[in-house]
């Protein structure tokens, strides 16, 4: 449980059936998570093409920028998590956070138990994802304008080279992506093995 003390998200088990200590989910919503991540990478890539397009663009388009490829990583980071545990046949709780690395944690071991090989692109992806974390660690900041008093990172998005941080992001996203897809394929080939 989180800080916060809000409860676990709980999977939704109206479209599951019950088998001995698993469930078979007889309608899934994995590809939801995949597709909403989607979204919002197509909405940051939309946002983005405006914003260079536009030289006279009035306001600070970066915040909503930095939002959107950060929230459709974190999604796909989820979706990576909620796929092992669909093989597993486990329910998951783990999706409160918004922290990327420990997101990261969760979803390397996830690949690791579908796969049952060290991942090749490991080490890049958390180097991504540290950076990612440097302009925005908790996702508030691109969230909301204030700051917290004493931020160490106050200034953080006057560092990102917008040009910088979208190749960071493209290329994270189209990694975990990558994954993702892969990890759907195996679990879609699965044909009822939790029986």
């Amino acid at each position: 449980m989180s800080k916060n003390n809000k409860q676990p998200w709980r999977e939704d088990f109206r479209y599951t059936q019950p088998v001995g200590d698993t469930f078979i989910f007889l309608l899934d919503n994995i590809w939801a998570w995949v597709e909403r991540a989607e979204s919002f990478h197509e909405a940051a890539k939309a946002t983005v093409h405006s914003y260079l397009k536009n030289s006279s663009w009035e306001g600070d388009a970066l915040p909503a920028i930095v939002f959107l490829y950060r929230h459709s990583i974190e999604l796909l980071l989820k979706a990576i998590v909620i796929v092992d545990k669909r093989i597993q046949g486990e329910e998951e709780r783990y999706l409160w956070s918004h922290n990327l690395s420990e997101l990261w944690q969760k979803s390397l071991q996830s690949i690791k138990n579908v796969y049952r090989e060290e991942h090749d692109n490991r080490i890049d992806i958390e180097t991504m994802i540290k950076k990612l974390e440097s302009w925005d660690n908790d996702s508030m900041k691109s969230r909301y304008p204030f700051v917290k008093e004493h931020d160490k990172d106050a200034d953080s998005f006057k560092n990102i080279s917008i040009y910088q941080f979208i190749a960071n992001c493209e290329r994270l996203y189209r990694r975990l992506y990558d994954c993702a897809s892969g990890m759907l394929h195996i679990y879609g080939t699965m044909d009822d093995v939790q029986y």
